[in-house]
């Protein structure tokens, strides 16, 4: 596995906030001012480079969020909120995929409402259809 030679650590600009960015040694994100701390399984794990968790404190227009993967490194369910001003909305994710690992449903909510997406394939494995509910 080749890492980058060269990492963005900070960008600017007229009119542009200042925004800076943290790596570890994997290469892997793990913070960017404006979004927040991202964490990651140890560098020995089965999928070192999987986000585990984003992280910001509740700041105004930022959110946190939790991730989990499946066995083959695909996400499934993912939780958090989502905080604006003088409010917060918990949302939710949840996957599940085909025999041949392509989105099946995913369902998800943010605060009250519910939208549940389901995915139709054809016989070469292309999507044919969305389904919205």
């Amino acid at each position: 596995m080749q890492q980058l030679s060269c990492r963005l650590l900070q960008s600017s600009g007229a009119g542009l906030a200042t925004r800076s960015y943290g790596y570890n040694g994997l290469g892997n994100v793990t913070s960017k001012s404006d979004v927040g701390t991202y964490t990651y399984p140890a560098a020995t794990a089965a999928r070192p480079h999987a986000v585990h968790n984003l992280t910001k404190n509740g700041v105004v227009n930022s959110m946190t969020a939790n991730y989990a993967y499946d066995a083959n490194g695909s996400l499934y369910a993912s939780t958090g909120a989502i905080y604006s001003s003088g409010m917060t909305v918990a949302f939710t994710r949840a996957l599940a995929y085909t025999s041949f690992n392509m989105p099946r449903t995913i369902g998800q909510s943010q605060g009250v409402t519910f939208n549940r997406y389901t995915y139709k394939y054809g016989t070469e494995h292309e999507r044919v259809q969305l389904v919205t509910e």
